[in-house]
Parts: C-alpha cells; structure tokens; sequence
C-alpha cells in the first residue's frame, strides 16, 4: 500500500460534511483575490533623499515604511470533499483518473473511511483567473504562481506530481509561501512616494532689478538632502524586490510678464558672485519696469526633471526605463525700475 501525505496540523478549520460536495456549512472557498486566507500584509521600505515633504527647502532624505495587501499565489482550495465523496468522484468505476492530480486509488480508498477532507491546489493566473491545478496545462501560470505551486505540491497526498491533499479533521492545509512583490508593484508606491522640492529661488540684483540689465536667478541648496536642483531618488524595497525612480535635473524656466529665461540645471544651480559673467549663470533681462504693478511683476519658476527607473524582482534584475518627466514651480516678485539717462549738449 502506497504511504499516505497529509497536511501538518496549524489550525482548526470547519470540517466537510458529507452530502454537499465536501463543503461545509459558511465554509468559503478561495477565491482570486485570496479571500479564504486572507490577503498578506507586506512592509515596504522607502530610502533616498526622495523621502519627504516636498515644500520649498523640503526635500528631505531618510527612509519611511508603507503596508501593502497581497494575495497568495496559490493555496490549498477545501475542504472540496469529504473521503466517501472523494472515493466516489475519483475512486475505481468513476469518470477515469486523476491526470496530472494523480492520487493512487489504495490511498483514496484507505481514506474514503477517515475524518477529514481533500482540498484542490488552486494558482493565480496570468490573465487573473484562479483555477485549480486540473487544467493547469492550459493556462499561463505566472513564474510566482508556478513556483508557489512546486512548494506546495511538494507536500501533496500521493507525491509531486498531484494536486490533491488529504487534511484529518482539525488540521489544516500548509499556509502557502509569502507572496512576491514585483519590480513593477514597488514602481507604482516609488512613483507615488517621491518627492521632488518646489525651487527655491534668489534674485541678484535682490531688492529692484532694471530695464535691459540682467538680473540673475538660481535655485538655492537648502538643508535637506534633495534641496536645490540635484539628482533626486528613491527606493522602494520588499524582501528581494526593489525599484529606484530617479530624477534628474533638466531645465529651469523663469517666465514673467516682463521677461523669461530658459537654462540647464547646471546654470540654474550657479548663483551669482561679484565678477562672474552672465553667461555663467541664469539670467532674466527684463523689458518693461514695474511702474504700476504692485509689488512687482510675478514670475513663475519651473524646474524639471527626466525621471527613470529599473529593479528587481525576488532576486533578477527588471530593465525599467523611462518616466513622465516631473516639474515643480514655485513663484516670486520682481520688481524692475527704469534707468533715466540725462543728455546735454556743449555750447
């Protein structure tokens, strides 16, 4: 007679009644969204200096944690039927034989007599539908739900090659592996964690610029990791996954009724120093004063930044690629005079 694999004892589940499939009364089967088992509370770290506020000087840096919910990929169905029922669905005489679910017949009928119940292994699809492993040939079992089930079935009644588990009255099935959080998943809560600052902006000359004379701006550095107009990254990390999405400096634009400006990151970073050119730095030269304008023209500051990304998923490096570019603005007054020039003629 071939040995006999149950399931070890973790729990107390309701156990099948006879004359209604195997299921027992309130017993709810799984269910795609892993219902039965409940969904995985999985901790996700955040690092880079891309953790933070986000306000102007806010860039922050550090690390912060998130809670995500996951469905296993596969688990042990059940119970679907009891010994008896399972004998007459599958035992000598019946519609043929179990497949690839194979359980040899002495095994069935040795426990068509016991307490208990037999439970199907059950994956998630590729294309989201859950299916028992009966027709599993026919459908794209992701790489996470195919390795699920090879540690599952590793512990099936009649050996490897089945997908069927008799658990005793008051045990229960062996709870499945800890989900896989992909590159792809931990790009998503990347994506939505980042923080890229407001540009924080000085003016040179700082109180009143002037007509046809350039006034120079730059994004200052502040004391945050992400201040200024710097590279700007952050990680997210589950178990052996992980996605980084970086930022990199682009452009900086200055816009105003007055006047606008459009420079790289590395002017727009550079501030002004006593003799240092104008083409050193970034600079706005406006066209009209102020004269009437209350506290000075309004100019709109933009930085933004080519954003890309890779990771890995349980251990194998994902490619990534590029993202939607990000832009921050932030706003300040500036206040222009006119010069007034004098001409005199000799006699």
């Amino acid at each position: 007679m071939a040995a006999v694999v149950t399931a070890t004892a973790v729990a107390s589940p309701v156990a099948a009644a006879p004359g209604d499939g195997g299921v027992a009364a309130g017993q709810a089967r799984g269910d795609s969204d892993g219902s039965t088992l409940g969904a995985v509370a999985i901790s996700v770290t955040l690092t880079g200096n891309g953790v933070g506020s986000g306000g102007p000087s806010g860039g922050g840096g550090g690390s912060a944690t998130r809670t995500i919910s996951k469905p296993p990929a596969c688990y042990w169905d059940g119970p679907l039927y009891d010994g008896e029922s399972f004998l007459g669905s599958y035992g000598p005489g019946t519609r043929g034989s179990l497949n690839n679910e194979v359980v040899p017949t002495d095994i069935v009928e040795q426990l068509s007599t016991e307490a208990g119940g037999w439970y199907v292994l059950v994956g998630q699809t590729a294309q989201g539908q859950d299916l028992s492993g009966a027709s599993s040939g026919s459908f794209d079992y992701t790489a996470a739900t195919r390795a699920c089930k090879d540690t599952l079935r590793a512990g099936a009644t009649g050996g490897p090659s089945s997908e069927w588990l008799w658990v005793p009255e008051g045990q229960a099935p062996p709870p499945p592996p800890p989900p896989v959080v992909t590159a792809e998943e931990l790009l998503q809560i990347a994506q939505e964690a980042i923080t890229v600052p407001e540009p924080d902006v000085e003016t040179n000359p700082t109180a009143r610029g002037y007509v046809s004379l350039p006034s120079w701006l730059w994004v200052t550095d502040g004391a945050d990791a992400a201040d200024g107009f710097v590279p700007v990254e952050i990680t997210a990390t589950a178990g052996a996954s992980s996605a980084t999405v970086r930022a990199e400096p682009d452009l900086f634009t200055a816009r105003s009724a007055t006047g606008s400006a459009s420079c790289a990151a590395e002017a727009a970073r550079t501030a002004w120093a006593p003799g240092a050119a104008d083409a050193a730095g970034c600079t706005l030269t406006p066209q009209r004063s102020s004269a009437g304008q209350p506290g000075g023209f309004d100019v709109r500051t933009t930085t933004s930044y080519t954003v890309s990304w890779d990771g890995v998923t349980d251990g194998t490096p994902v490619a990534g690629g590029a993202l939607t570019p990000i832009t921050r603005t932030s706003a300040l007054a500036l206040d222009v005079a006119e010069v007034q020039s004098l001409v005199t003629r000799g006699r």
